[in-house]
């Protein structure tokens, strides 16, 4: 942090810097050139894992954050969890949320790999489907408690690759089941 604040001046600079590199890395950015690639590898794209409030996190602690000895003196950043979003990491992040791949000769291979259809496409793909919200979270609300395969958005090919999704009615009630779908309703797709 300290080598990257004295090369960016200012914190709106580094700010920026942070943001472009996490997104996009490229070795031509780098601070430590190609030995350091050679030893650790070019660090893997975050895109579209973190929105904008928590690479504004981010980027805010890492410009704070000083070279300490004492643990209690680290600023911690606690973000605020909403019940919803519990929810959905309870019940779904496990299948559904993005996980960094990982090639065959043991580099990154900055792919997406899930053991079912991503969210942010599933949430997509269902608001293209339904007509409504109201429409939309009655299908995630019965959807998610009592899967089969003619309700499925995706066909026999994803129950083929995916399997058909389990039930989640013994983990989640159906008024917390609705409270899910509102919140998936509202998911950041950017």
């Amino acid at each position: 942090m300290k080598k990257l604040k004295a090369k960016t001046k200012t914190k709106e600079v580094f700010k920026d810097f942070i943001t472009e590199y996490i997104n996009n890395p490229d070795k031509r950015k780098t601070l430590y050139g190609k030995k350091a690639i050679k030893k650790f590898g070019l660090m893997p794209s975050l895109k579209g894992s973190m929105n904008n409030e928590e690479i504004s996190l981010l980027t805010n602690y890492l410009y704070t954050y000083n070279d300490v000895k004492k643990k209690e003196e680290l600023k911690v950043i606690k973000k605020v969890v909403s019940y919803e979003e519990k929810l959905f990491n309870k019940n779904c992040y496990k299948c559904h949320a993005e996980i960094l791949g990982i090639a065959n000769d043991g580099g990154y291979d900055n792919s997406y790999v899930t053991s079912a259809p991503y969210i942010k496409d599933l949430v997509k793909k269902l608001k293209e489907e339904t007509k409504s919200k109201e429409e939309f979270v009655d299908f995630i609300t019965d959807y998610i408690r009592d899967p089969n395969k003619r309700k499925t958005l995706y066909g026999k090919r994803a129950i083929r690759k995916f399997g058909l999704m389990p039930s989640l009615k013994d983990n989640i009630n159906p008024n917390d089941a609705k409270r899910l779908a509102e919140y998936l309703y509202k998911y950041n797709l950017d």
